[in-house]
């Protein structure tokens, strides 16, 4: 959370430094021009005495002001810093312009004497406007030069001076009460900037925030998605051949059948049987049994056609769901895939292991369920296999004899 107190109290600084270094040229040619004024009713030396110190001051002033400003720009506690020399400096000016009364002050001429105090009332004036927003250090700069001038208008013995004095006294605190309203006129003005500017803050702060939150839940939910998938991946693949399990082949097989029913498209199911598969796993462990089944999978993944469905359908058997194909016409492609069976190195895997594979195949016709669909792909397995293995058979039309 912000500091507001802390903001505020910068803020306030800040802007009293920058009315100062904006005023202070202007200053520096007050403090000339009353010399010039002052020429002819006060001794050269004694001007000189006042003047050149005092011009020297404002300047270093001036200089040290504007270099803690440039700091501030890109270190906002340069402000707190330079703060403490910031008021010595105006307070050593106001001793400067205290000090007229005492150094340059025409004793002979009463109307250039009041001349001088007006000159110091303005410069109460512009201290009243400037520091309005620090009031202790506008008290500071005012009890130094207010303190001299009525020190000294007091001590003098002409009536009317003390007459002047007393009414700048009154001045004074008219000057006093003013410049309080004024202060808690910029105090609240100031409050509410940094009000706002806090409220800016914590906005573009939440909002970053969110964002960062945003891009955690997307890579929390691609992290969900990924780990959904693989469950459900897990869920529909048998584990050992990465293919479709039973139960994802039979919810394709009936969504295959509503398809068919809705659109009269033609699918056609081929169920596979790896020859003698009990005597690979009996002569080579089965170890390589394993590997016959996942290389297996691997040849027949590689020929799958958009819309095919291809998993394990029970031990050695699997089950191959085609899209827009009938028995018939996919009696090609299966036998492709049956002579790139037996031309497989299965040596590989083991010295002196041969593959085959028989095939039936049945196309879907309208009335079937899945069961009777299946029922004749697995008739037409039985003839291929009776009909010396290592062969692709098909199913004759729905209804006849096997």
């Amino acid at each position: 959370m912000p500091n507001r107190p802390l903001l505020l109290r910068r803020a306030t600084r800040l802007h009293v430094m920058g009315c100062v270094r904006q005023v202070q040229p202007f200053a520096m040619a007050a403090s000339s021009l009353l010399v010039v004024v002052l020429f002819q009713r006060v001794a050269a030396e004694q001007l000189l005495r006042w003047w050149l110190p005092m011009l020297c001051l404002q300047i270093l002033y001036q200089q040290a002001t504007r270099h803690c400003l440039r700091r501030a720009e890109t270190d906002p506690a340069a402000i707190d810093a330079g703060w403490r020399g910031f008021c010595l400096g105006a307070v050593g000016i106001s001793i400067g312009w205290g000090c007229t009364v005492w150094m340059v002050w025409p004793a002979d001429d009463l109307h250039y004497s009041l001349v001088l105090v007006a000159w110091l009332v303005a410069v109460c004036s512009t201290h009243s406007a400037l520091l309005s927003g620090q009031r202790a250090l506008f008290y500071y700069c005012l009890c130094a030069v207010w303190g001299m001038l009525l020190w000294r208008l007091f001590t003098l013995p002409q009536e009317v001076l003390f007459w002047v004095g007393l009414s700048a006294l009154v001045y004074a605190l008219v000057l006093i009460r003013f410049t309080r309203q004024l202060h808690a006129s910029v105090l609240e003005s100031f409050s509410l900037r940094v009000e706002n500017q806090c409220l800016l803050d914590e906005q573009a702060e939440q909002r970053q925030r969110l964002q960062r939150y945003n891009r955690q839940l997307e890579r929390d939910n691609a992290i969900l998605n990924d780990t959904l998938r693989r469950i459900e991946d897990m869920v529909q693949r048998d584990p050992m051949t990465h293919v479709l399990n039973l139960r994802a082949l039979m919810q394709a097989a009936e969504q295959a059948v509503v398809q068919a029913e809705a659109g009269d498209q033609p699918f056609a199911a081929a169920l596979f049987d790896l020859d003698h598969f009990k005597n690979v796993n009996d002569r080579f462990g089965h170890q390589v049994g394993d590997e016959v089944l996942c290389r297996f999978c691997e040849l027949v993944s590689a020929e799958l056609r958009e819309g095919d469905a291809f998993g394990r359908y029970g031990g050695e058997e699997f089950l191959l769901l085609a899209a827009e194909s009938e028995g018939g016409s996919l009696l090609p492609r299966l036998d492709a895939l049956r002579i790139a069976v037996e031309r497989e190195n299965w040596s590989r895997l083991a010295p002196g292991l041969r593959v085959t594979v028989s095939i039936g195949v049945a196309g879907w016709a309208r009335g079937d369920t899945v069961r009777c669909w299946l029922e004749r792909a697995d008739v037409a397995l039985y003839q291929a296999k009776r009909g010396g293995r290592n062969r692709v058979a098909a199913a004759g039309p729905a209804g006849d004899p096997p």
